[in-house]
């Protein structure tokens, strides 16, 4: 995937008039991971109320990976996010072990962002306007264009005056860019697991912890003498680095 592109490809099917607001809108994004170093597709589809956001990192077990004498474990599904603005809610749908889908529940985050009015820069067809914002351990610039305005954005992101087109964090670990946008939107995006756990953000955040601490004495048990686990002691290397509570 080439994430250098810029979005002249945005195709816009329809002129930009808002008398039927209630249209869904499609927004596709190129995202980067370079905690893992992954480049894949996410998707927005949103109307004035709801929005939901898909990371199409796809399913799948990975098998454990031997490097030297140090064993390293992981697995990848694809994310999606769901947020009701009406009701004040962000639910967010991924995988804490094997086969097991969690749908975490949050109120929308409040991001408190900083507009930067006399800062613009032109991303293909779009000049877009400058914002900042910390969010649980990371601080974000977007860039966001008006003339699209809408509650919501890509990943938790929402709040800002306008779609946003472009947003990264200060190390550039993770980069959202925007490459097109249907309106109406000719597809949907359907939450297609079934079945899972219900459970607040403060309780996936002590299961995350309990599970790493219970596989890294899993891996210890099977190791043979000599070998070393390469199991993070913090598990927080991802886009939420600490959260609200524990501030």
């Amino acid at each position: 995937m080439n994430i250098k592109k810029i979005i002249t490809s945005i195709i816009i099917f329809v002129n930009l008039s808002y008398s039927q607001k209630s249209d869904n809108i499609y927004v596709e994004y190129d995202f980067t991971d370079n905690s893992i170093y992954k480049e894949v597709k996410a998707v927005l589809i949103f109307n004035d109320t709801e929005s939901i956001f898909k990371t199409f990192f796809g399913e799948q077990e990975n098998e454990p990976e031997f490097k030297g004498n140090s064993i390293f474990i992981g697995g990848l599904i694809d994310i999606y996010q769901q947020t009701n603005k009406t009701k004040d809610t962000l639910a967010t749908y991924n995988l804490i072990e094997d086969n097991k889908i969690l749908k975490i529940n949050e109120k929308i985050p409040n991001f408190n962002w900083k507009l930067d009015f006399n800062d613009e820069k032109k991303i293909g067809n779009y000049i877009c306007k400058k914002a900042t914002t910390k969010f649980r351990g990371r601080e974000y610039t977007a860039w966001y264009y008006e003339d699209i305005p809408t509650f919501f954005g890509p990943w938790k992101f929402s709040g800002l005056p306008g779609l946003i087109i472009e947003i990264h964090d200060n190390t550039k670990t993770f980069i959202w860019k925007c490459n097109k946008i249907e309106i109406p939107a000719k597809e949907n995006i359907v939450i297609p697991y079934k079945k899972y756990s219900s459970i607040s953000i403060k309780e996936y955040v002590f299961k995350v912890k309990e599970y790493m601490d219970e596989l890294r004495s899993r891996v210890k048990r099977v190791l043979p003498r000599g070998a070393e686990a390469s199991v993070p002691k913090n598990p927080r290397r991802g886009l939420e680095l600490v959260y609200e509570w524990e501030e």
